[in-house]
């Protein structure tokens, strides 16, 4: 038992905490949505990196010069950079998360 006199073993397993599908169970689920749709949004993210990447180093190059359109288009690179790092260790960390559950018999 956890604290609080909840049983944390059986907290994914149990009808109270979660909705069940007819005939499914939580790693069915877990593999027939969260799984797809994690792949979709790293997908779109790295996408607008892309894209984010492509118009900072634009913005760099057709800078002439200028401080201010400098400065813009490598914050823009940074950013770009920084966002799609996040994204990826996020991916990692849901990934661990589910794995981490998936031993402990909590799916």
């Amino acid at each position: 038992m956890g604290e609080g006199g909840i049983d944390t073993g059986s907290l994914f397993s149990s009808s109270k905490w979660l909705i069940k599908l007819p005939g499914s169970s939580v790693d069915d689920v877990v593999s027939a949505k969260v799984v797809p749709f994690l792949n979709w949004a790293i997908v779109l993210s790295g996408l607008v990196a892309v894209i984010m990447i492509v118009y900072g180093g634009y913005t760099f190059i057709t800078s002439a010069g200028n401080p201010e359109k400098v400065e813009k288009g490598r914050n823009v690179l940074v950013a770009a950079i920084i966002g799609m790092i996040i994204v990826f260790l996020a991916r990692v960390i849901v990934e661990l998360v589910i794995d981490t559950l998936k031993e402990k018999g909590s799916f």
